[in-house]
């Protein structure tokens, strides 16, 4: 057990929420939406004038879910949890990787993921050319236009679940 005693909290994605009951048994009510911005107007829309919220995050998450809650005069503590870190090995592993195998799709699951590979996909554009990337929502994918260029085939998730990735992929493969 966390230590926490809470009895409503949001996700996204349901694989969260069953991290989350797990390590908070006091947990009542838990809210799973697709993306935070649709979290956020579920919650606010149960709890309108609620107490102050806290909001665990990584150091990299977007703004959407404070700005919103504020946009709405809700209070918001953040709270950064977790840090990203890249592997040091992560360019010359990618670029291996790259130049022994040939790739349909490329899966980006968060933004960072996207910061953090595109130098050496770019580096490499002419062995992922023709590989369709696939983000897990419109966070990721709008990370992969920034990255890539409004011109990349690019599928997006819409619902981050392992189901909403097969449904994503079904549809580019038609």
């Amino acid at each position: 057990s966390s230590g926490i005693n809470a009895e409503y909290g949001g996700v996204v994605g349901p694989a969260t929420a069953v991290f989350m009951k797990e390590q908070w048994e006091s947990m009542e009510s838990v809210t799973i939406a697709r993306n935070a911005k649709e979290l956020c107007q579920e919650l606010l829309e149960k709890f309108p004038s609620s107490k102050p919220w806290t909001f665990f995050k990584g150091e990299k998450s977007l703004e959407t879910v404070p700005v919103t809650l504020s946009d709405n005069h809700v209070s918001c503590r953040c709270v950064t949890v977790y840090a990203v870190t890249v592997r040091s090995d992560m360019s010359g592993a990618l670029s291996h990787l790259l130049e022994a195998e040939v790739f349909d799709f490329i899966v980006f699951f968060s933004p960072s993921g996207v910061e953090y590979t595109a130098d050496v996909l770019n580096l490499h554009s002419g062995l992922i050319e023709s590989a369709v990337f696939v983000a897990f929502g419109p966070s990721t994918a709008n990370a992969v236009r920034s990255h890539f260029g409004e011109n990349k085939k690019l599928g997006v998730c819409e619902n981050p679940t392992p189901a909403g990735l097969v449904d994503v992929l079904q549809k580019i493969m038609g």
